[in-house]
């Protein structure tokens, strides 16, 4: 809606060709910085969503942008310990960037919602720690903006993400936290949070292909849905072809559904892709390959391999990888009841349900723990 008034103004002042050219030229970056981002290639959108901040009227998604891009760049070339230090220093910015053009424009919505986003972008480093309290106070925080700004702009889809995620995740925890669903004002289901998200992923100007990014994780980690998470990360691969992350969810997406092929070709395909990278994130997928080539071993009936490429992730891995750790001590503990070794296995599904992620991973460790699984 701001932007039809600005049109309009602008007719009036028959200034349109000059502003309309500035923004479609702001709008061009902003969206090219997007395509690099979820491309892997983070120097270039951290470069592009400087300039735009240097060059261009303010714009409310800049200052989140910067925040994240810079987190990402640190992140890639220090590793993810000395990214998570400076974001806090990068959101500390941006929010009192925020602060100051919400005293001037009160009633902007996307500025109400990206102020919202940069005080849940914390959230991120306390999923990685499982401080679900903390991420629960960083969410009722900025709720309030975010609600703020759904009643401005109800049909917004880069407005609406942010209610599909606080509904998934608020429906994954445990009843007795339920309550804050009453204290955010929505309701607070999977099924509400994932409508959500998907009509963010179809329809989103800004978070299309976060949304889509998600979707991918929740179905395949969380939902069990692996032909859906296929869908998407298949998608998301043919857009972003430089980016290994989307190829490895295509592998470990039909590697959880017990298929075998085509799980080399995408190895061949990351390893493609590794020169390309920064050191930190190289190690990375280095040692998700391992993990990919131990899950492709367990799947052909090869225990001995498995369990010795599973073991050897596990001692390289650190808690970025949380997902895969889960899922690597349900197989390792599966493979100890393979061998009658029930002892064992115990170890490992406690290890694994201590992990407290809500995952498909978490939730089979439970039931092998009363029912050791069979073997295919």
């Amino acid at each position: 809606m701001e932007y039809k008034i600005l049109i309009l103004v602008s007719l009036v002042l028959f200034i349109l060709p000059v502003n309309l050219l500035a923004d479609n030229e702001q709008e061009e970056q902003i969206q090219l910085a997007l395509h690099e981002m979820y491309n892997g290639n983070n120097d270039s959108c951290t470069r592009i969503f400087s300039d735009i901040e240097k060059n261009y009227p303010f714009h409310p998604i800049i200052p989140f942008a910067v925040s994240g891009s810079k987190y990402y760049l640190v992140k890639e070339e220090s590793g993810y310990d000395a990214s998570k230090q400076f974001l806090s220093t990068q959101i500390k910015k941006a929010l009192s960037i925020y602060k100051n053009q919400l005293q001037v424009n009160p009633n902007d919505p996307l500025l109400m919602y990206f102020y919202a986003t940069t005080l849940a972008l914390n959230a991120r480093i306390l999923l990685s720690e499982k401080d679900w309290f903390g991420i629960l106070i960083c969410g009722i925080k900025s709720i309030k903006y975010i609600n703020r700004a759904k009643r401005l702009a109800p049909e917004n889809p880069d407005i609406i993400i942010a209610h599909g995620v606080f509904n998934y995740y608020l429906g994954l925890l445990p009843k007795y936290m339920h309550f804050c669903s009453w204290i955010m004002e929505i309701p607070g289901t999977k099924e509400e949070g994932l409508r959500q998200i998907t009509f963010a992923g179809k329809y989103g100007k800004y978070s299309k292909y976060e949304a889509q990014s998600m979707l991918a994780f929740i179905y395949l980690y969380f939902e069990g849905d692996y032909e859906k998470s296929l869908e998407y990360s298949q998608n998301l691969s043919n857009h972003f072809t430089a980016n290994p992350y989307y190829v490895f969810l295509l592998a470990e997406a039909n590697l959880m559904d017990a298929k075998t092929e085509n799980i080399e070709q995408y190895i061949q395909k990351i390893i493609f892709l590794i020169p390309g990278l920064k050191e930190s994130t190289k190690k990375k997928y280095e040692e998700l390959i391992v993990y990919l080539r131990g899950n492709l071993a367990f799947n052909k009936g090869d225990y001995e391999k498995s369990e010795k490429l599973l073991l050897q992730f596990l001692e390289n891995s650190n808690m970025e990888m949380d997902w895969q750790i889960t899922n690597t001590m349900l197989k390792l503990g599966m493979m100890e009841d393979f061998k009658n070794n029930r002892s064992g296995a115990l170890y490992y599904y406690k290890k694994c349900i201590k992990n407290e992620n809500y995952t498909i991973a978490c939730q089979k460790a439970e039931e092998f723990k009363k029912y050791p699984p069979a073997i295919n």
